[in-house]
């Protein structure tokens, strides 16, 4: 305890030999609340709190009567939670670990929405890559047939680009149509896979950008053809596919591993949970039917938790979750021998960094946190927010520094001469 001289100090010393701890047992054990310690110590009640939080002392409080109390239906442990959350599934658990584990014994899957005795693998329509609907006046507006490969899909799903295209496009793209034309649109943060999209289907369609404030740019990719448009429908993501998209029959097993890469591209996650991977999937609950039967034949693997979120208007979304065991096995196999996936996620898969912070920056360049901030809100240079971090990626860590080189240059007299100029110069 740190010889602050005031009167819990000397008080604690005195009755306590300057033990902290037992001094914090006494006010439990009294339940001597805020006033009382006041009281006893000769203080004013505002004294009373700066000098507690200095010692790190916190009186005796009793349990609101907001709050419940709660059983945790897995470990025994009890807990304590909002009465307002009475009829929310947290309540049943008293940590997310608990929930996780109780799911894993219990899992079944019996617990989706619907009669899985009648589920089907959604088969491609026999008019996939049948175009002879189209006559008159669209079959001469295929003038634009060098801006897109409109043939990607007129096979269906037959290899790797097709089946992880076909994954991305029902798990984050969308198709529709206006008076005049049928048009395929996909939005992601990344902007290589999109280029890359654009390249594996031979598009000469400008992507687009839209910028937020303090955060991830989204690159768009909006193609137009009829015919991408019928194939994508024939094999089962059509118009609000959100509410009916199910999982693909596929011929060949091996193809099974790019379409589900694709799903979790756009619907998927990796995340670390006490020091351990995690996987987990939010999407319509056929599809993710499909994928957990998949990964069953395959890998050997159930979930350990399906979860229906109680507040919403679309009741067949849900989302699954692996253990981390389940995790570490699903991800080498769905990234072995890939050639098309999604940088970003797979590094996040194999604990790469994939961000720089305003610390990482300021050191680099030998600045101060509070300078780079100052160029952050004068919007000199380009970022995002995770929640209330503020971070970069490589391209824009790479940025910053450029411009903080050229800045010097400019203006010497603005800086202090330090030796990582010439680190970057050289």
């Amino acid at each position: 305890m740190k010889n602050y001289k005031d009167k819990i100090f000397l008080f604690v010393k005195d009755q306590f030999e300057g033990d902290v701890k037992a001094f914090q047992g006494y006010i439990q054990m009294n339940k001597l609340k805020l006033e009382d310690v006041a009281k006893l110590v000769g203080l004013s009640i505002d004294m009373t709190i700066r000098n507690m939080r200095r010692h790190g002392i916190v009186p005796y409080t009793e349990l609101s009567n907001a709050r419940k109390e709660y059983v945790c239906q897995y470990c025994g442990k009890t807990f304590y939670n909002y009465k307002h959350r009475e009829k929310d599934s947290r309540n049943i658990y008293c940590s997310i670990k608990c929930r996780i584990d109780a799911n894993r014994k219990t899992f079944s899957y019996k617990k989706f929405r619907f009669d899985i005795t009648k589920y089907e693998f959604t088969k491609p329509l026999p008019e996939l890559g049948d175009y002879t609907s189209i006559t008159g006046f669209r079959r001469k507006q295929f003038v634009n047939r060098d801006k897109i490969n409109h043939f990607f899909f007129q096979k269906g799903i037959v290899d790797e680009k097709t089946a992880y295209l076909f994954g991305l496009f029902l798990s984050d793209g969308s198709i529709g149509r206006t008076n005049t034309s049928y048009y395929i649109r996909i939005g992601l943060a990344d902007e290589d896979l999109v280029k890359l999209i654009s390249k594996l289907i031979d598009s000469k369609y400008p992507i687009k950008v839209t910028h937020f404030e303090n955060k991830k740019s989204i690159y768009i990719l909006r193609v137009y053809s009829w015919y991408l448009y019928h194939d994508l429908q024939c094999l089962g993501c059509g118009e609000r596919k959100t509410y009916y998209a199910n999982y693909p029959y596929i011929e060949d097993d091996n193809l099974h591993k790019h379409f589900i890469r694709g799903v979790l591209d756009g619907d998927g996650s990796w995340y670390m949970h006490n020091g351990s991977l995690n996987l987990s999937f939010c999407s319509n609950d056929k599809l993710l039917f499909g994928i957990t039967k998949v990964i069953d034949k395959i890998l050997g693997i159930t979930p350990t938790s399906l979860y229906y979120p109680e507040k919403g208007n679309m009741k067949t979304f849900c989302k699954i979750e692996y253990s981390p065991i389940s995790t570490i096995k699903i991800r080498d196999w769905i990234y072995e021998d890939a050639k098309i996936f999604l940088q970003r996620k797979r590094n996040k898969a194999y604990d790469i960094k994939i961000y720089y912070t305003v610390r990482d920056v300021a050191d680099a360049c030998g600045v101060s946190v509070s300078y780079i901030i100052k160029l952050i809100k004068e919007e000199k240079i380009d970022c995002y927010r995770d929640g209330k971090r503020i971070k970069f990626t490589e391209k824009q860590y790479n940025q910053v520094i450029d411009y903080i080189v050229n800045r010097k240059k400019l203006y010497p007299a603005h800086f202090p001469k330090y030796s990582w100029l010439y680190r970057f110069n050289n």
